[in-house]
């Protein structure tokens, strides 16, 4: 199955015929809904830990430390005895538009081998903020997850925090064409003259829940030109999985070197892997083809999207070049795919996502 990733969606003369696929995740025609799994709706910790574990290949106690980290191929559980040439395991997700004021999106985990349910992990919140009303996505676990979580300290905690600081997503310009992905750590506050002296400053607005300064661990770079139906382009710096028998300090320094400035780089010379920091990662988008019929560009999504839109994008890798990384696909006016290789965390595919629907206004053109 084919899906049109770049023209707008009100120049469609003809949508394309949406029909049910057993990778789709649920009926086209439940338009809005999507089904909560009984396991979740029990809220038994134990049955939940073992389906995550299961999603993620995994033996990790923490939700959010399989939501944030990165796993390469040779540190899954079950990595022996995977058949040789076996495809990789993905991470299907559905994102849902669940408010437009303030708008909120949020991320599902669909439950192997049984595509109708799904299990609520993510919840992303917009803000408008600074001169230029940039966008600032600040993205939380659930609370039944959030539940088994440490705790903020008292330093930090406030009276209405039930859910877990997992990080942010900010728009920078006036166009918004750069974005930084920050991890869970808090903002650090300008040092004034009176209090110079203390390291501890710092600008608590959201329930943190790591004693660092917060780092960027991503960024993504879309370019702008006034193409009419040309695909929009984007590359995204994140981090390399650790490998297995890495310290703490080995596997968490690459998420530090992922940030704007260094992706920008990148692409200034030369736009390719060796200009990237050591143990990171760019990903670009996945070439579409043009369609001469209906004239629009088109990705093969294998029944993951469903509905011509700008939306639709995949992602490859300098880490496995060919193979996509990470898809988003369009389901609904709502609803969202959201898939990606376990070498990317599902917290930096989420938000890498809320960047695709933030550029993809119908006035905004982008291309390669």
């Amino acid at each position: 199955a084919e899906s049109g990733s770049g023209g707008d969606e009100g120049d469609v003369s003809s949508p394309p015929v949406a029909t049910k696929s057993p990778n789709s995740g649920m009926p086209l025609d439940k338009a809005n809904e999507i089904y909560i799994s009984p396991m979740f709706r029990q809220n038994d910790h134990r049955t939940l830990l073992t389906l995550f574990q299961s999603i993620f290949h995994t033996k990790e106690t923490s939700f959010l430390k399989m939501l944030t980290t990165p796993i390469a191929p040779e540190a899954m559980v079950d990595f022996a005895s995977r058949q040789p040439g076996a495809k990789p395991p993905q991470v299907f997700c559905d994102v849902q538009r669940t408010s437009t004021s303030p708008l909120e999106y949020r991320l599902h985990l669909r439950v192997p081998d049984v595509p109708m349910e799904h299990v609520p992990a993510l919840i992303a919140r917009r803000e408008r903020k600074g001169k230029f009303s940039n966008s600032h996505y600040y993205i939380y676990l659930v609370d039944t997850l959030s539940a088994t979580e440490r705790r903020p300290s008292p330093a930090n905690a406030r009276a209405d925090d039930s859910k877990v600081y997992v990080g942010k997503v900010r728009s920078q310009g006036f166009a918004g064409g750069e974005f930084i992905i920050y991890d869970n750590g808090f903002k650090p506050r300008a040092a004034r003259d009176s209090d110079a002296s203390k390291d501890t400053a710092r600008d608590v607005k959201y329930p943190v829940t790591s004693d660092k300064p917060r780092r960027e661990v991503g960024a993504v770079v879309y370019n702008r030109n006034t193409g009419r139906r040309q695909p929009m382009a984007m590359r995204v710096i994140s981090a390399l999985p650790p490998k297995p028998g890495s310290s703490a300090d080995e596997a968490d320094a690459p998420a530090s070197r992922c940030t704007l400035d260094a992706l920008k780089y990148a692409i200034d010379t030369g736009d390719s892997a060796s200009s990237l920091p050591p143990n990171t990662q760019m990903m670009k988008l996945v070439p579409p083809k043009w369609h001469d019929v209906g004239k629009v560009y088109q990705l093969a999504f294998e029944g993951r999207a469903a509905q011509l839109s700008n939306k639709n994008v995949q992602l490859e890798s300098s880490y496995q070049p060919g193979k996509p990384m990470l898809q988003v696909g369009k389901l609904n006016d709502q609803i969202f795919n959201m898939d990606h290789g376990l070498e990317v965390s599902t917290f930096l595919g989420f938000a890498i996502a809320l960047t695709v629907f933030d550029q993809s206004s119908h006035w905004r053109q982008w291309m390669i």
